[in-house]
């Protein structure tokens, strides 16, 4: 394996590793992760990603925080989001680092589901992580959620009962949580003009 590779033939090496490890004779956890690290180098995330669930479910690869994080890593590479969830969740709860609850938080936030999002990313908050960028998943996930509510219609109703409206509601939720991104963050003029939109949608509704 070692001359194929110096040799500049990576994917003969690459074939020979593959069958050591069906073959049985790869079984530390280094070496695991070198195949593992194969299959992610020519791009086949998902089978990198079995490999890596297998062996830590085996015993072979420890079942700690960073190796959780990087199994949850290549389940997303794969496009694989809701395998994702649950080892993302592991993660955060096995490292207690709040940079892994907004991860999971992020993810949460991408698969719509933004009440347990909103809680991880509370969570990454009061870890010390960065408030502006919390504040704007969970901002987006709150209007995103009021953008498949039906829109409040002028016919028969007066601006009170509009304005009293699911979609409104949900809107003035995104705002409160636009509001609450920090002056000295980076995300702070990206609210602001998401204050405005949102702000004059509402309005909208009022006539």
């Amino acid at each position: 394996i070692s001359l194929l590779a110096n040799g500049g033939r990576e994917k003969d090496a690459f074939e020979v590793n593959k069958m050591l490890y069906l073959a049985g004779a790869m079984s530390s956890e280094s070496d695991i992760k070198k195949i593992v690290e194969y299959y992610q180098y020519y791009e086949m995330p998902f089978q990198a990603a079995v490999i890596f669930e297998r062996e830590m479910n085996a015993g072979r690869i420890s079942k700690n925080a960073d190796n959780l994080v990087r199994l949850s890593e290549l389940f997303r590479q794969a496009r694989e989001y809701k395998r994702a969830l649950p080892i993302l969740e592991q993660a955060a709860n096995a490292s207690g680092r709040s940079k892994s609850w907004a991860q999971y938080g992020e993810a949460l936030y991408n698969q719509g589901i933004c009440n347990d999002a909103e809680t991880a990313l509370r969570k990454a908050m009061d870890m010390g992580y960065d408030r502006g960028k919390s504040w704007m998943l969970i901002a987006n996930c709150r209007y995103e959620a009021g953008q498949k509510e039906e829109r409040p219609s002028c016919d028969g109703t007066t601006p009170e009962q509009r304005l009293a409206s699911p979609k409104v509601k949900k809107n003035e939720l995104a705002l409160e949580a636009f509001r609450k991104v920090p002056a000295t963050a980076r995300d702070y003029r990206s609210a602001q003009k998401w204050i405005d939109f949102v702000g004059n949608e509402n309005k909208s509704y009022e006539f």
